[in-house]
C-alpha cells in the first residue's frame, strides 16, 4: 500500500469515527452499519447500507400505510386489525453532514498528524533495517 492509500485510509477511517459519534442512537444498528468502502485508488465512501438511514439523515414526509392485499392491517401486539397506520414526519438529523464540516474543520490538523505519523513509522522502519544489516541489535 502506497502513502496516498495509507493518508486516504485513515482520513476516511477518522471521518468514519465522526460520523458515528454523530448518529442518533435508538437501537446502535445505524451507527454499527457505518462502514468505509475502497473505490478505486485514493478513494473511499463512507456510508450505510440500511435502508432508512436517508430518512434519518434527509427526514421524510408522514406516511400512511394501508393494507395491499387484504382488507386490513394486523401485527403482533395490536388490539384488532386497522385499516391504515399513519407514521408522523421525520425531522433531518443530518449526521453525516456534521461530521464532514467537523472534519472539514480541522482537515489540515488530521493531515498533517498522519502523514507525520506514517513518515516517522517509515523512518523508524528503514532504520531498524539499515541496524539489522549492519548487525547491531536493538
Amino acid at each position: 500500500m502506497d502513502i496516498v492509500e495509507i493518508v486516504v485510509e485513515r482520513l476516511a477511517q477518522r471521518l468514519r469515527e465522526l460520523s458515528i459519534k454523530e448518529v442518533p442512537v435508538r437501537t446502535g444498528q445505524l451507527r454499527r452499519s457505518i462502514t468505509v468502502h475502497r473505490t478505486g485508488h485514493g478513494k473511499r465512501v463512507i456510508g450505510t447500507n440500511l435502508e432508512y438511514a436517508r430518512a434519518v439523515h434527509d427526514g421524510r414526509p408522514q406516511v400512511t400505510i394501508r393494507p395491499r392485499n387484504k382488507k386490513a392491517l394486523f401485527w403482533k401486539g395490536a388490539k384488532h386489525p386497522v385499516q391504515k397506520v399513519t407514521q408522523p414526519a421525520r425531522k433531518a438529523n443530518p449526521f453525516f453532514v456534521r461530521a464532514g464540516k467537523k472534519f472539514i474543520t480541522h482537515a489540515e490538523d488530521e493531515i498533517e498528524l498522519t502523514c507525520k505519523d506514517i513518515l516517522e513509522r517509515d523512518a523508524l522502519e528503514r532504520l531498524k533495517k539499515e541496524l539489522k544489516k549492519a548487525k547491531i541489535k536493538t
